[in-house]
């Protein structure tokens, strides 16, 4: 298998919202088969070295299938 870095918004769209201190991002696959891929890569670990000057606390990512793509907390 070959791996190719590709922007996020290659294949997914994303939704923000925030209320107080917390922040919630939504990812939703372009392609209902790229969730899996969003599953995989992002992960608390991952965001929160993206965000490390803003997060204070934990990072929490759920599937959610319905729409194809994963919910961030």
């Amino acid at each position: 298998m070959v791996l190719e870095r590709v922007k996020l918004s290659t294949i997914a769209h994303g939704r923000s919202g925030d209320k107080g201190d917390m922040v919630n991002i939504a990812l939703i696959a372009h392609r209902k088969e790229w969730m899996q891929f969003l599953v995989d890569c992002v992960t608390p670990e991952w965001l929160a070295e993206i965000f490390a000057d803003m997060v204070e606390g934990h990072i929490e990512v759920y599937p959610v299938p319905g729409v194809g793509g994963i919910n961030c907390l």
